[in-house]
Formats: C-alpha cells, structure tokens, sequence
C-alpha cells in the first residue's frame, strides 16, 4: 500500500491533478447547497464518466507501463457497459451479503474483488470475469482483506481532517482521493500477483 501511494505522487500525475479537481468541485457544490443536490448530480455525473479510467489507471501503473490522460479515457461501448454493470453486480451481492450478520462477506468479497479488473484486462464478459475473480482471490482472502481493512483506516484519517478549521474539507477531501487512487492501484498489483500465481500452478501441473 506504502509503494502505491508513493507511485500516486511520482506515476499519471495528471490522473491526480483531475481528480484532485474534479473531487474539489463535487465537495464544494455539496458544501454551498444545502439540498446538498449539486454535490449528487456533480458525483454522478463524475461517476459515470471515470469507471473504466479508474480501473486503466491502476492496472498501468502496476505494470509500469507508460499511459497518457487521454489513453486511460479511451473505451469501447462494450466495455464501458460491460464495467458499468460490473459494478452494479458486485455491489448487490456485497450488499445482500452483508445481511445477514456479515459473516459470507468474509468469504465473498474476495471472490468478486478483482471482478472489474479483469473485465478490463482480459475483456471477457461479467459472468466470466466473476468465475475468473473467485478462482484469483479464493486463495488470497488474508492479502485481499489486509489491503481493505488499511484503505478504511486510511480514509478514517482523511474523515478527521474535517477538524481542521476552514480547510478541513479541502484536505479532507484530497487526502481520500490519494487513498482511493492508491488502493487502485495496490489492488492492481495484487491482482496482476495473484493472476500470475495462477499462471505458475498451471503451467506446474500441466
């Protein structure tokens, strides 16, 4: 997690600066509107537009690969739909999970964590994506867990920077994007770790 935060700072620079931005003028509209509907409209609008950048962003910088703003935007229809309904597939089964006393969640979640990474990478459909993911992160629950639980102690910090008068949602604000922008990216590279092992065993056993 240590070495994806450095690489947020010294990798895509430009991929910080626009969050950084975008993140800003979200907090700022919920900020100044008490319906608090702008701050909404602004994060879904933001939403919609990154969730293929997001999930290229992290995968490039965990394979060092040299990227441009403008290639990480890039994307076909099917693979735009393909993510978009990703994410609402894993955050359905996290949520129904959950119920009951979050005790599948423990296993569940790192079935489906690398879901979304690899319908990017391999470009196969969401239901091979999920089947892939399981057989990927069965095996590393503890690896997967450890990264989740340091990425939620991480943006509790990022909340109490609110403390800070004035500025506190400023900070508050840009220190949970460096957070969700290095979790991408140590995500990434447990993935691409994880695809690699299964790789190995493979190759052994054949």
């Amino acid at each position: 997690m240590w070495r994806a935060l450095k690489a947020v700072f010294t990798q895509a620079r430009s991929f910080l600066l626009l969050f950084s931005v975008l993140g800003l003028v979200s907090s700022a509209a919920a900020a100044y509107d008490p319906e608090g509907l702008s701050g909404a409209a602004i994060s879904l609008i933001i939403g919609l537009l990154t969730p293929v950048a997001v999930l290229k962003y992290g995968l490039h910088i965990a394979q060092s690969a040299s990227t441009s703003l403008r290639s990480l935007f890039v994307t076909s229809v099917k693979e735009y739909l393909t993510v978009l309904m990703g994410y609402i597939a894993v955050i359905t089964i996290y949520v129904v999970a959950a119920l009951p006393l979050f005790i599948p969640l423990i296993w569940i979640l790192p079935w489906f964590a690398f879901v979304l990474f690899i319908i990017v990478d391999e470009g196969i459909s969401l239901g091979q994506a999920c089947r892939r993911s399981k057989q990927l992160g069965g095996s590393h629950k503890g690896a997967i867990w450890s990264l989740i639980l340091l990425s939620l102690l991480l943006s509790v910090v990022a909340a109490g920077s609110f403390a800070f008068p004035q500025v506190g949602w400023v900070i508050s604000e840009l220190v949970n994007i460096i957070v969700s922008l290095a979790a991408m990216i140590a995500f990434a590279r447990l993935y691409l770790y994880c695809k690699a092992q299964v790789k190995e065993t493979n190759k052994a056993n054949s």
